[in-house]
């Protein structure tokens, strides 16, 4: 499966002056785990400007694998913070982690494969399951907000963000029908 042939790749104007304060890091001379972590990291500058959890991740992993989201699909994460508008249900980090799976390899036609999708979003919450101990919002806010002093969910903003960097580098290897993402295959190995 090929990529969205309407991404750009570096964001620029949709994240606002945000982005000249965080340039990504060269990927020439980063490896995934490096970049992943840097993502983690861009999750919590963006939490500590007033995002909450599904617009950090989105914004950080867009960022950091060099997809440019519209003004409209960074305000679609907006509701499914705190586990869908404060409700505590699935968490908005892994949430928007399978929103980009779904940007970079869902379909737009019943008559296309969705397999690569599938897959990817399974493993993600697989993933965010067994690192995390729990995909829903008030069970992880429970147990990780104690782990900070400031009581935020900031463990998991970190890593939501790495694990969703770390799956769309590692696509194309986790799920035959999916394209590597092209920015990601210049990352140092």
């Amino acid at each position: 499966m090929e990529l969205a042939s309407s991404q750009r790749i570096l964001p620029t104007g949709s994240l606002g002056a945000t982005v000249a304060a965080m340039t990504r890091p060269d990927l020439s001379q980063v490896t995934l785990d490096e970049l992943a972590n840097w993502a983690g990291e861009r999750a919590n500058q963006f939490r500590l400007e007033g995002f909450h959890c599904s617009e950090s991740v989105l914004r950080a992993v867009a960022l950091a694998i060099g997809v440019e989201l519209s003004d409209e699909m960074l305000r679609v994460s907006t509701g499914f913070r705190g586990g869908g508008g404060g409700y505590g249900d699935r968490c908005g980090a892994l949430n928007s982690g399978a929103m980009l799976v779904s940007y970079l390899y869902g379909r737009t036609k019943a008559t296309e494969d969705n397999t690569c999708a599938s897959e990817l979003t399974r493993i993600l919450h697989q993933r965010f399951d067994e690192e995390l101990g729990a995909t829903r919002c008030s069970l992880l806010n429970r147990v990780y907000s104690k782990q900070v002093l400031d009581g935020s969910c900031s463990i998991v903003y970190h890593a939501g963000a790495k694990m969703a960097v770390k799956l769309l580098g590692e696509a194309a290897q986790l799920c035959s029908a999916c394209a590597p993402v092209p920015s990601l295959a210049r990352l140092k190995h």
